[in-house]
């Protein structure tokens, strides 16, 4: 049998289940829609008021990418070539006189001064946009399908009503006893 027809099997089988199972997951997702509204309402407010956790965000991926640490390793590059010409000339003058080895203090380098900070922060500029624009997105997609399940709710009662009222007509146009 061939690979697709079998996939195709396989996703009418579920399609079958889930057409025989609607009315029980029609609940279920309306109490999801309920959650996920919450959960993407606060999503666009932290896009909106915090800008620290999403600038927080990308710091944590540039350093988890190793971007921080090639461009620490660049730093050490350009520092040791922009170096080189005074440690030439101090390595001269140490040899007319001699002084005690000073300890380096370590500090930060020029592209990790000047380019990280605006990389983080335009990452997390671009994830704050992210969020906000799917957040928004979601929020009209849940007030689209609330307005769905609820016609087919009121479908239902409808349905069920009208079954009633028929009922009693029925009762009353029978002859009674």
């Amino acid at each position: 049998m061939n690979i697709v027809i079998g996939i195709v099997l396989i996703i009418l089988a579920v399609l079958t289940v889930v057409y025989l199972i609607r009315n029980k997951l029609l609940k279920i997702l309306s109490k999801l829609l309920h959650v996920g509204f919450v959960v993407l309402l606060l999503t666009t407010l932290s896009a909106l008021f915090l800008p620290q956790f999403y600038t927080s965000v990308a710091d944590f991926t540039l350093q988890n990418t190793g971007t921080l640490q090639s461009i620490q390793n660049i730093d050490t590059q350009v520092t040791n070539l922009i170096n080189t010409p005074q440690n030439f000339l101090d390595s001269i003058s140490n040899l007319f006189n001699p002084k005690a080895e000073e300890e380096e203090s370590p500090e930060t380098g020029i592209l990790e001064k000047n380019l990280y900070p605006s990389l983080v922060n335009g990452l997390g500029f671009i994830y704050r946009i992210f969020a906000l624009v799917l957040s928004i997105a979601g929020l009209i997609a849940i007030i689209y399908f609330s307005y769905n399940f609820e016609s087919v709710n009121q479908i239902k009662k409808l349905e069920n009503r009208i079954a009633k009222l028929e009922k009693q007509i029925a009762a009353a146009e029978s002859p009674g006893p």
